[in-house]
This record gives C-alpha cells, structure tokens and sequence, in this order.
C-alpha cells in the first residue's frame, strides 16, 4: 500500500481519496512524536515535570503509530482508489461535473475536457471502424469517456477488467470509452500509433465479444478482418493488442495461428457490402461465441 493509492482518473473524474494519506501522516506524525518524546525521558533532559510531559507525547506518538497501522489493515481497494473505512468520507466518491468536448467520427465522440489533446487520435482510430459497423444491430451511436476504475498496483490489461476497456452500454448503445486505463502518447514509453492502434483493437473488440474474454477463435478472425480494415496490418496485430493472446510460444512475437489468419484473410476479402450484410445477419450470433472458422464466408 506503499504506492497506487489514487486511480488513474483522480482529480478529473472524481475526487482524490484522502484515506490512505491520513493514515499515512498519522503513522509519520506518531513516529516522531514518539522519538521527540524518548529524547525527553533521558535523566540529562530536564526535571520530573519534563520527563512526565515527554513520556505522555511518546505514549501518544506511538499510539497514534499503532492506530495508522490498524486503520490501514482494514484499507480495500474501491472503484476510485484505496478505502479505509474509518476515515472515508462518502462525499468524495461524488463525481466531478464537467461538460464534455466533443468531435464526431462517424458519430459524436465526447472526452472530458482534460483529455481535449487526444480528441483527433481518439476520433482517427474510431472513424474507420465505425464506417465498418454503422447501421449494424448494437452498433455505438455514441462514442463517450468514462473513468477508468482503480488498478492497485502494475499489471497486465485483460479483455475481462470490467471498467478497464471500451465497452457498449445502454439502448441506443453507446460506447464507453476508459482512456485513462490506456498508455497515452508520451507516456510509459507509448507513442502516437500504439495509442490509436489500442482504441481501434478494443473498440472492434466490444463490437465482436461484448468486450469480456479473449474471444473464440470465430470472434478473433472476425476482429482482425475488422482491423485489417481499419489500418493494422494482420501480421502487426498481436503487437497492438493490449492483452496477451491465449497462443503463441514465450519469448518469440506472437502471431495468429494459421486457421484463425486464413479465415481472417478470407473474410477481409469480401467486398465491403458483403461484409456489412453478413455482420447484420450474424452479429447476435457472433458475440454469443456462436460462429466457428467454418461458419466465416
């Protein structure tokens, strides 16, 4: 609990959470409390009268110290960041009012104003795939930002972190976007390609799965195809994916196996109506896992 005590959106989402940094004076403030009162108990300090104001600051200090460690024992991890509950205050789980910048793509595509930099890439990687899938059932007519949830300390984004990846929401459906929870450019070593290369993978991938697992290998040559289309080459796309693919050998760059690859190539052979019209019919079979490699035309 030493480090990741806020989220990712903190500050522009919602508010800081104050629980763990309380906990953490108090230990810090008892800690020296208790070493400023230890120095007055030496025989060389003072009088009786000193040495009994000393000994009741050590006694507090250390308190105080032990009362952190309690408080920090009972500490979780929320949606918002680390949560003590003897200390939380439910007013700062209220969210942040803002009014959203907006472009379009196809569709409108709206961020929190903090993000306003990234509105052109996140719009660029949107458009060439929502012109693949307008007009399809559960199709986005919306494209919005929502927080990303709280990550306590590093790791490896996966298709199933509920909160963590796009997702389609509501009736119209609108697609939820957690930028936050991406690399953005200049950052963590990430640049301007990765970033749009990973909103176009995982917005193809909430069209085609739902946007929970990794997918079967149906979903997947359907998503690359998708990909394909919108710019990644299917020999790149692995390298793009934010989450490691269930296949492949470690230590060597992962690659499609060869089925998926020769369906996926096959698919994206199609016209592009043949595509749209066959999506139209098959998309509700397709999201429920329903559709083999034998089954792609």
């Amino acid at each position: 609990m030493s480090i990741g005590n806020f989220g990712q959106d903190a500050g522009v989402f919602y508010q800081w959470l104050p629980d763990l940094p309380i906990a953490r004076v108090m230990f810090l403030a008892g800690i020296a409390a208790a070493a400023v009162g230890l120095l007055g108990l030496r025989p060389a300090a003072g009088g009786p009268r000193l040495r009994r104001s000393a000994a009741v600051i050590s006694t507090t200090g250390a308190a105080a110290t032990v009362a952190a460690i309690i408080l920090a024992t009972t500490a979780h991890t929320g949606p918002y960041g680390t949560v003590i509950p003897a200390l939380h205050d439910a007013a700062n789980d209220k969210p942040i009012r803002y009014t959203p910048v907006c472009g379009h793509a196809g569709i409108p595509v709206c961020l929190q104003p903090a993000y306003r930099p990234y509105l052109p890439d996140v719009a660029n990687a949107l458009r060439p795939v929502i012109s693949q899938v307008t007009g399809l059932p559960g199709a986005p007519v919306r494209a919005s930002q929502a927080a990303a949830v709280f990550a306590h300390g590093p790791g490896v984004l996966a298709p199933a972190d509920v909160g963590q990846i796009p997702a389609l929401n509501g009736s119209p459906p609108v697609l939820s976007m957690p930028l936050g929870a991406i690399a953005l450019p200049n950052s963590f070593g990430a640049d301007q390609t990765s970033f749009v290369n990973q909103i176009k993978v995982q917005f193809v991938h909430a069209i085609v799965t739902s946007g929970s697992g990794y997918g079967n290998p149906g979903q997947m040559a359907v998503e690359a195809a998708l990909l394909e289309h919108a710019g990644i080459p299917l020999a790149a796309q692995p390298d793009d994916i934010p989450w490691p693919l269930p296949f492949g050998t470690p230590g060597q760059a992962a690659r499609y196996p060869q089925p998926i690859a020769a369906a996926a190539q096959r698919f994206a052979a199609l016209p592009a109506a043949a595509r749209h019209a066959w999506l139209a019919t098959h998309l509700a079979a397709l999201r429920a896992g329903r559709i083999t490699l034998a089954q792609l035309p």
